[in-house]
């Protein structure tokens, strides 16, 4: 167990979950001078790379975290505002609706809802933090709480740490979860799948009518309560849901 004190001026913070939402609050805390550890089960950066599709960011919901961290040009670069591109179609793939994405007109993203690759967006967060503050191969097995307000976490890999503060960032399957509320996860019936084309895939001849379909944004088949999805990734790959 570690017996290391908290500091005079700040307390010990843990983040568990290396998500974008983590990743955001450790880069918030370090760029205020503020130390924290933030523990993800993941082995290393480059585990599951592209997990995760696109993300639209509006100003309230990450836009604002990263232009107040600094990170509003790195954001910029990768942004896609032709990626908010969305077509509805039946079954059939008759497109019913379509809305292209454009720039705002008065160029602040503020006003807008960019696409970013998930992947992109966590390497863009991963690069501005400070790497030894990231644990990588520590899942989170039990948190405990200890009479005077600390907690106590224990991992897999055997660590044992005591922490003033913890922030749980571990998703819908949380382990931080249940020291707050008493919500699970319940299945509601809905079943879905999930592949992958990647970029030279997605390309190919054979694939052309989904590609256009896709656009640079996304494509929806939506009837008799099912949908099938298609969404068009920075580097060109094209996921498809169901």
């Amino acid at each position: 167990m570690s017996n290391t004190s908290p500091s005079q001026t700040h307390p010990r913070i843990a983040i568990v979950g290396g998500g974008p939402g983590g990743l955001t609050l450790l880069l918030t805390l370090s760029k205020r001078g503020i130390p924290a550890t933030l523990y993800e089960r993941e082995t290393d950066k480059d585990s599951r790379a592209f997990l995760g599709g696109i993300l639209d960011l509006e100003w309230e919901t990450g836009q604002r975290a990263l232009r107040e961290n600094g990170m509003e040009d790195a954001f910029r670069q990768f942004a896609r505002r032709e990626g908010e591109e969305t077509r509805l179609c039946g079954k059939d793939g008759v497109p019913f609706f379509h809305e292209g994405g454009s720039e705002p007109a008065d160029g602040d993203l503020k006003n807008a809802r960019p696409e970013i690759d998930r992947r992109v967006l966590r390497e863009i967060l991963l690069d501005a933090v400070p790497p030894d503050a990231i644990k990588w191969g520590h899942a989170l097995t039990a948190i405990r709480p200890l009479e005077d307000g600390q907690h106590e976490l224990t991992f897999a890999n055997g660590l044992v740490t005591v922490v003033d503060i913890v922030v749980g960032a571990d998703g819908a399957r949380s382990r931080i979860r249940p020291l707050l509320s008493s919500a699970v996860p319940l299945y509601h019936g809905v079943t879905g799948a999930e592949i992958s084309f990647p970029p030279a895939v997605a390309a190919l001849p054979e694939n052309r009518e989904i590609s256009e379909h896709v656009g640079k944004g996304s494509c929806y088949l939506i009837e008799d309560a099912k949908v099938m999805g298609f969404q068009r990734n920075g580097d060109g790959r094209i996921r498809a849901y169901a």
